[in-house]
C-alpha cells in the first residue's frame, strides 16, 4: 500500500518495517510482511511416539498404541474400545498470559478425528475442531494462556467399537513475545497507522 505525500522514504508499508521498525523475527519479502515467531522449548512429552505413547493417558474406553507410518516414524493410533469416543490426553503447566503455539498432524483412521484444547479435563475452553484427511495433514494454531492447567485431548469423532484416527508430531511451545511485537518511533508507526486506514 503506498504511502503518498508522508514521507519520502516511507512509500510503502515494507519501507516502514525495514527502514523504521525493528523486529529480529519480521521479514519482507516482496512487499509482503510477515513473521515468523522464536519458539521456545517443547512442553508436550513425548509428542512424536516414535517408540511408545507414555505421558499419554487413554480416555473413554480407548486403547493407544505406536504404529509404523508416522511423519518420520511411528506416529499415534486412538482405537475405541468400546461405544464412547476414545481419546489421548495429556495436561501440562503453562504460564497465564502466555502466549503458545500449537501443531500437530493428523490422519483419518477408519474414521476422522476430533481435537480439544482447554484447561479442564479434556475440555475445549481454548479450541476445537473436527478433522478429517486422508493423506497426513498439519495443524497450527496460537492461544493465549488463561489457567496454568492445558489439556491436550486427541481422540476419534466416532463412538463406534473400534474405531481409528492417527496423530503425530504433537507440539506446544512458548512464543517469544519480543519477536510478535515491531517497535517504531511513535510518529513513524502513527503515520504508518493512520495513512494505512485512510
Amino acid at each position: 500500500m503506498p504511502f503518498n505525500g508522508i514521507d519520502a522514504s516511507l512509500k510503502y508499508i515494507s519501507d516502514v518495517v525495514v527502514n523504521n521498525l525493528t523486529g529480529a523475527t519480521w521479514l519482507v519479502n516482496s512487499g509482503i510482511v510477515s513473521n515468523v515467531p522464536t519458539l521456545g522449548s517443547e512442553i508436550i512429552t513425548n509428542g512424536s511416539f516414535d517408540a511408545d505413547t507414555a505421558n499419554w493417558s487413554a480416555q473413554g474406553s480407548s486403547s493407544l498404541s505406536s504404529v509404523a507410518g508416522g511423519q518420520s516414524s511411528n506416529n499415534l493410533l486412538v482405537t475405541n474400545g468400546g461405544a464412547s469416543f476414545g481419546y489421548a490426553l495429556q495436561q501440562k503447566t503453562v504460564s497465564v498470559g502466555g502466549w503458545y503455539n500449537i501443531s500437530y498432524y493428523y490422519k483419518s483412521g477408519t474414521v476422522g478425528g476430533i481435537s480439544r484444547v482447554g484447561t479442564s479435563f479434556g475440555g475445549s475452553e481454548y479450541y476445537s475442531k473436527t478433522l478429517s484427511s486422508v493423506p497426513w495433514a498439519n495443524e497450527n494454531n496460537v492461544l493465549r494462556a488463561t489457567n496454568t492447567n492445558i489439556s491436550f485431548r486427541l481422540g476419534t469423532n466416532s463412538s463406534s467399537i473400534s474405531a481409528t484416527t492417527n496423530y503425530d508430531e504433537v507440539s506446544l511451545k512458548l512464543i517469544t513475545l519480543a519477536s510478535i511485537y515491531l517497535t517504531a518511533p511513535a510518529s513513524t508507526a502513527t503515520r504508518a497507522i493512520n495513512t494505512a486506514i485512510l
